[in-house]
């Protein structure tokens, strides 16, 4: 079946910009840097909370996450025949 209505298929320009691409752009970026940071120096002056925690997450890194587990159930059934090579039998003796 052909493609008659467009549907469908590639596209030209879709998908993730080839990397060359991607530093052409930081390049044409680059002249607006000097700016970029005196205008976050300034915001960050004023005590604009989300200026100053972008700078604190850029400087300092993010805090490390905890994440507490709590492991819930029931052993009474468990019977444990095989440690390091020995049987339940042999270890009595």
């Amino acid at each position: 079946m052909s493609n008659v209505k467009g549907w469908g298929g590639k596209r030209p320009g879709a998908g993730r910009k080839k990397r060359m691409d991607e530093e052409e752009q930081m390049e044409k970026l680059s002249v607006f840097e000097p700016d970029a940071f005196k205008a976050w120096g300034e915001k960050i002056k004023e005590k604009d909370m989300e200026a100053i925690k972008l700078f604190v997450k850029y400087y300092l890194g993010e805090p490390v996450k905890k994440v507490e587990q709590t492991i819930e159930g029931n052993l009474s059934g468990l019977v444990v025949e095989i440690i390091n090579g020995a049987t339940a039998e042999n270890t009595n003796k």
